[in-house]
């Protein structure tokens, strides 16, 4: 992801647990020039339980040569041109449940194998989830200076979740 221009609305971090907007909606741009939307909120497509918040991301992809879809806790499918098909429903949040607490514990034993040997370091994707937070602040700064963001050069600024605030209306503006 090579540049974010977005927009946000409501909340201003009224809920600490989740000290962002309501809503985003922004265009994203990836380094091959493809280009994506990002909607969260109540614009957002609802996959999933619809009586849940947070049970409803979907990522989708659509294209010359098929399109692909995935629900979190729900199917994932893929369709080429020629109507060929793949999928899978995820099971749920039963399944989830069973990776999960797989997930968690061979991450429990892989730290542990690093403190009894220091040279047996865990692999990660931290780079990539750093990145993934960079656009997310990225997609903040846009939408607080109503300009596209590149976020290789982004360094957000300290008082970025201030300035958001300000531009939902739900924090006095930046000194």
């Amino acid at each position: 992801m090579v540049r974010v221009f977005g927009e946000t609305g409501g909340g201003a971090g009224e809920d600490p647990a989740h000290p962002g907007p309501d809503n985003c909606s922004a265009v994203l741009e990836f380094a091959n020039g493809a280009r994506g939307v990002w909607v969260t909120g109540e614009t957002a497509p609802r996959v999933g339980d619809p009586a849940t918040t947070w049970q409803h991301v979907r990522v989708a992809a659509f294209a010359e040569r098929g399109w692909v879809e995935w629900q979190e806790f729900g199917r994932w499918t893929v369709i080429s041109p020629e109507g060929s098909w793949q999928g899978d429903y995820g099971g749920g949040m039963g399944r989830w449940e069973e990776k999960n607490l797989a997930a968690q514990s061979a991450f429990h034993e892989a730290v542990l194998d690093w403190v009894e040997d220091p040279s047996r370091v865990p692999g990660t994707n931290l780079a990539q989830s750093l990145h993934e937070w960079k656009v997310v602040l990225a997609l903040y700064h846009s939408s607080v200076t109503g300009r596209p963001v590149d976020v290789a050069s982004f360094d957000p600024p300290d008082d970025l979740m201030e300035w958001l605030g300000s531009h939902l209306g739900a924090a006095p503006p930046p000194a």
